[in-house]
């Protein structure tokens, strides 16, 4: 039995779907409509064996919902043993594609109708699929050979036209040790980088368009658990880790940007030095010099977390801004997939309390920085910047009185005062040197981006 929650205001909204015996969210997606798609693994049955033990029973759940969070339709996809889900992708067509595994771990892939009718499923023997790219008329599945069918674990991506059928495949591995999948991301010329991990070694492979490996590099030692790789798009990549020593007491994200001429690496920053479990779920890219990192955090290191941060650095690893915020009153809480929208709002999918979450949050959960000059009208943008003693702020008439306020990048408010001039002159000579974060506030619009102290 599915149970469906709504809470909205506007277009933001929280829904949460529960099941019988629980529903674990995994992905979700804005569509071209301005709807929204999420997959997740659905157990609401169960039976008992010939020795009297209560098996479960899980399905493939996607659900489509509209720009307020409204469910459109729903689709479950089965048979008598376990089905899960891992990933939904939309095509230019907007066929929607979902990949998930069977009770064996064998790759599934299914296709839909833009209204959610099937058109096929199929099934990949032996490969475990973690990962679905749509590239033009291609469809890349990528992930790792079986462990339930070989003592030897490869890398694999197997390249598929739209109707599923392999038109090429191919296995990685650096050496005899057993090779895993962990994130992929395009990069120029139709090539390919991927993450993975030899044994306790992270390891990095560039690819070229046919899926030939250019070249490969390995990183670092078992207390670096990576996450993700993004194509930063100036001939480098990012690799964003979970770090922990063993056994795990405390995590922090850590990252490190690699030249994808050799994989040599041009830097590496950690981030929350603390005593916190704080696990990456996530890292986006949102344009050329910004990225997007987000996860969860415990912070008594035991029991259930029910807090989310969400980071934004620069293209140099620098932490520009950072929020952290009490999430949907859930004494456990695992956001897995995050998704920048349209509005620059962000849409989070994941499990809370053994439910399906997805949420749809307005601009003011990222942290300002990502949302410079986001006023529907004209921005309003202090001066100078760079500023060592003063910033002066010009309004029109129409704009006064306005509201200015200042973060540092913890989020921590440092400055608010109201702006009752045309000329308005902001004294930041006591401020430490650094980035800061301005939000402007008028009667109807809102200004914010980054001012640096000198």
């Amino acid at each position: 039995m599915l149970i469906i929650t709504n809470a909205s205001a506007q277009n933001n909204f929280i829904k949460t779907i529960s099941a019988t015996y629980g529903i674990v969210g995994n992905y979700g997606i804005q569509c071209k409509d301005n709807g929204y798609l999420a997959v997740a693994t659905l157990t609401d049955s169960a039976y008992s064996d010939t020795n009297q033990n209560t098996v479960y029973t899980s399905d493939i759940y996607v659900i489509k919902l509209n720009n307020i969070g409204d469910s459109l339709w729903s689709h479950r996809y089965g048979g008598l043993q376990n089905e899960n889900a891992l990933q939904v992708a939309e095509a230019n067509d907007s066929s929607i594609y979902i990949l998930g595994t069977d009770s064996l771990n064998n790759g599934l892939l299914i296709k839909l109708k833009p209204n959610g009718n099937l058109i096929w499923t199929k099934t990949y023997a032996n490969i475990y699929l973690q990962q679905l790219i749509i590239k033009q008329n291609t469809v890349l599945l990528l992930g790792e050979t079986n462990s339930n069918t070989s003592s030897t674990i490869n890398i694999n991506i197997l390249n598929c036209d739209t109707s599923g059928v392999v038109t090429i495949q191919k296995t990685y591995g650096i050496n005899s040790n057993n090779d895993y999948f962990i994130s992929a991301d395009t990069s120029i010329n139709n090539g390919l980088l991927m993450l993975g991990r030899n044994n306790s070694i992270t390891t990095m492979y560039k690819l070229n368009s046919q899926l030939d490996t250019l070249w490969t590099k390995s990183y670092f030692n078992s207390n670096y658990r990576p996450v993700k790789i993004i194509n930063s798009d100036d001939n480098s990549a990012v690799l964003m880790f979970s770090y922990g020593t063993f056994p795990v007491q405390n995590m922090q994200p850590r990252a490190i940007k690699i030249s994808l001429t050799n994989g040599s690496i041009v830097w590496q920053q950690n981030y929350f030095d603390n005593l916190n479990f704080d696990i990456v779920s996530d890292m986006l890219k949102y344009n050329n010099d910004e990225m997007v990192v987000g996860g969860t955090i415990n912070q008594n290191l035991i029991g259930d977390s029910n807090q989310m941060y969400v980071m934004i650095i620069d293209k140099n690893g620098n932490q520009l801004s950072m929020s952290k915020r009490s999430m949907f009153d859930a004494s456990y809480l695992s956001i897995v997939s995050m998704k920048i929208t349209a509005d620059n709002g962000m849409l989070l999918t994941g499990t809370k309390n053994n439910s399906l979450i997805i949420s749809k949050t307005d601009n003011s959960f990222v942290p300002v920085a990502i949302n410079q000059n986001i006023s529907k009208n004209k921005s309003i943008i202090p001066y100078p910047i760079p500023a060592k003693e003063h910033l002066t702020i010009n309004l029109s008439n129409e704009e006064i009185p306005s509201q200015i306020i200042i973060y540092d990048i913890n989020g921590r408010q440092i400055i608010n005062t109201i702006l009752n001039n045309n000329t308005n002159n902001i004294n930041i000579i006591n401020l430490e040197t650094g980035i800061y974060i301005y939000e402007i506030k008028t009667k109807e619009n809102i200004s914010k981006g980054k001012i640096i102290k000198l």
